[in-house]
């Protein structure tokens, strides 16, 4: 699957995290795109949810709020890194592969 298929793809679980981290298992992305805020649990209780069940699959937070305890649990919970809302589909790309090398 394509950077961009991926990005697509996540942008479906990034709605509902209940639902986030049971599409894992049936798409297996390479990395899903976390909200923190989002209806059934928070975005880090779904990323911890998808580290603990699915190691291969990174996690990488999109938020509006740059200090923020929901980030730090987050971060602790196995996301890769964090980038503000608003991030263009190339920046976002950009800043993507160099996390995948480090992980």
């Amino acid at each position: 699957m394509k950077l961009g298929e991926q990005l697509i793809e996540s942008e479906r679980l990034r709605k509902i995290a209940v639902e986030a981290v049971h599409l894992c298992e049936q798409l297996q992305p390479d990395v899903v795109l976390m909200d923190l805020m989002m209806v059934g649990m928070n975005g880090a209780e779904a990323t911890r949810a998808i580290r603990k069940k699915y190691l291969e699959i990174q996690v990488l937070i999109l938020t509006s709020f740059l200090a923020n305890d929901l980030v730090q649990q987050a971060m602790q919970a196995g996301a890769i890194g964090y980038l503000l809302k608003g991030i263009s589909i190339d920046e976002l790309a950009d800043t993507y592969e160099p996390l995948r090398s480090v992980v």
